[in-house]
């Protein structure tokens, strides 16, 4: 893998990236020290970790250019913040993962190949909470194969008019899908929705294994 590392915390940058090369020897990992200097760093990028508060930007606003710039590259905040809203936020601006940095390396592993593999990665202190508050049945979530892909496209931000054309249906047909998604889910917005899938642990990646 050919990974991005914007953080300006040196020992826990060089720490960080041999974690990283531990979980994925002959991975390239690319260091910057903040947002200006990660966008000049060439070539594309299977995998980028962002601090949150850096010299040039604090909190979302370092995630929304890495995002405009970067925008099919799963982007994971990496954070001192464990403030669920914070989180949450992160997660709504198109971070596909946040991850404390009080947490252990086994976590960290896990919660990259998640994402690597099209899933969102929410910490155990979202993903606790939102489990206690599951009203599911015995059968659980168990969407049609139509509202999963639905789901799976929503989760990956885009709008209804983009679902419509490229699952070939029309925009009203979206809409009623994502409606019953959320309502099956038991949320009233999309960023809900991508917290509780998150939390139930659902296999996200489409059909063919495309992001």
């Amino acid at each position: 893998m050919h990974i991005l590392q914007i953080d300006d915390h040196s020992l826990f940058s060089a720490g960080m990236g041999i974690l990283l090369r531990e979980m994925a020897p002959g991975s390239t990992v690319v260091t910057a020290t903040d947002v200006a200097h990660g966008l000049t760093q060439p070539g594309k990028f299977d995998l980028i970790l962002l601090d949150l508060h850096l010299s040039d930007a604090t909190g979302l606003d370092g995630l929304t250019r890495i995002r405009s710039a970067h925008e099919a590259t799963p982007v994971v905040v990496v954070s001192m913040e464990q403030n669920p809203a914070r989180i949450r936020e992160c997660i709504q601006f198109g971070a596909m993962g946040f991850v404390p940095k009080s947490s252990s390396p086994a976590e960290l592993f896990r919660a990259v190949g998640l994402i690597l593999a099209g899933q969102i990665y929410l910490p155990p202190i979202c993903t606790a909470s939102m489990a206690e508050s599951d009203k599911f049945g015995p059968g659980g979530f168990q969407p049609s194969p139509r509202q999963r892909e639905v789901l799976f496209k929503v989760i990956q931000g885009k709008p209804n008019k983009v679902i419509a054309r490229e699952l070939g249906i029309s925009d009203h047909t979206v809409k009623s899908h994502v409606m019953a998604v959320l309502a099956l889910l038991g949320v009233k917005n999309r960023t809900e929705a991508v917290y509780r899938a998150a939390a139930l642990g659902m296999p996200l990646t489409d059909t063919d294994g495309s992001r």
